[in-house]
């Protein structure tokens, strides 16, 4: 009898109590991800601060020719290089900058204001405008000229291309890596510009309002206990197959113990491994070592691989660290129920037994003579 309720209370474990705690580990982490100010306001600042490094190094990669593959590209790259244009600057005087570090940043500092219940809740917008107006400047024009100047003559077919592409009609081919004559310069950055720009909406509603949401409320802490709740599921099948599978409290507190943390490592060390693996990947393919032996063939340079790795370990530690922090939580909770199980080690039964005197039974003294 008792090796078939313990078989009963494994099966319930196994096939109910650990998927459903491993599922719900990684929902929990993952929803405090999505809703926390630090993903969705302090994420994206620390983003932005590598983007012109991240420009900087494909100028500095289009240097060497093992870098970038695609040839038109390197020569793009190397006439902007010859021309001595800046990224850094060029981001500054254009306007991108601007609305990088004041309309995004506004933006997403908002967000992460109202998650945290410090402003009330309200429509909040990423205009695209000023972008789009960056990309129309003055200093973007120039800046392309000076590029194309650094580039040799095109021959008659190049030059037929750029023709066709500054008649402002449909953008269909590549502007090849050469010196056109006339006006045809101009024209054609006109018509990229319009290309660019055509796709990207004015504006993008990121946050909407919460209609009858309480007002001081913080959204994410909310949302955040709300799915805490969702661990009474796994608890219940948990609770229940140890129950039948115990003979005693402390099988009972071993059973719970041991199960709980079946459930939580491996959501901690699968959590722990997708945090690391894009990084380490890039890491590995931006190393001279690795580079000797295998061939990497893709158009990103390595140099900029190297600088991305980074931006991906910022994402990803924001995204996967609430996941790690809840099972790490989970395996501490099944690490205390085993340590009960040493609580109720002594069976009171075997006490009768004992050459303890029983509180029942006085102890004998001695007579006296």
């Amino acid at each position: 009898m008792k090796s078939l309720r313990k078989v009963i209370g494994l099966l319930i474990i196994l096939l109910f109590g650990l998927p459903t705690l491993f599922g719900i580990i990684w929902a929990v982490g993952l929803t405090r991800a999505a809703v926390s100010p630090e993903l969705l306001s302090d994420m994206p600042q620390e983003v932005i601060e590598q983007v012109p490094a991240i420009v900087e190094d494909v100028f500095e990669a289009a240097r060497h020719d093992n870098q970038i593959e695609d040839v038109e590209a390197r020569e793009w790259l190397r006439a902007a290089d010859r021309a001595g244009i800046s990224p850094r600057q060029l981001l500054e005087d254009s306007g991108i900058g601007s609305w990088l570090r004041k309309e995004l940043w506004d933006t997403t500092t908002e967000i992460g204001q109202i998650l945290r219940g410090e402003i009330d809740y309200k429509s909040v917008f990423l205009d695209f405008r000023p972008l789009k107006e960056a990309f129309r400047h003055e200093t973007m024009a120039r800046a392309f000229e000076q590029v194309v100047e650094n580039l040799p003559p095109c021959d008659p077919d190049q030059t037929e291309i750029w023709k066709r592409n500054a008649s402002f009609e449909d953008f269909a081919e590549e502007l090849p890596p050469c010196r056109p004559e006339g006006e045809a310069v101009r024209a054609a950055w006109g018509q990229v510009v319009t290309e660019i720009t055509r796709d990207i909406p004015d504006e993008v509603e990121i946050f909407e309002d919460f209609e009858g949401f309480p007002r001081g409320i913080p959204v994410s802490k909310t949302v955040i206990s709300l799915t805490y709740l969702l661990f009474i599921i796994p608890a219940a099948f948990i609770l229940i197959g140890s129950l039948i599978a115990a003979t005693s409290k402390n099988s009972f507190f071993r059973w719970s113990g041991i199960s709980t943390l079946l459930g939580a490592l491996p959501a901690l060390g699968l959590a722990l491994l997708a945090r690391q693996i894009p990084p380490y990947y890039m890491n590995h393919v931006s190393h001279p070592h690795w580079w000797d032996n295998w061939q990497y063939s893709g158009d990103v340079p390595v140099a900029v691989l190297d600088r991305l790795s980074g931006v991906f370990g910022i994402i990803l530690d924001n995204l996967f660290t609430p996941v790690v922090a809840v099972a790490g939580a989970v395996c501490v909770v099944g690490i205390i129920l085993f340590a009960l199980s040493f609580a109720f080690t002594q069976d009171p039964g075997r006490t009768q037994g004992s050459s303890t005197p029983s509180p029942s039974t006085p102890a004998k003294t001695p007579e006296k003579e």
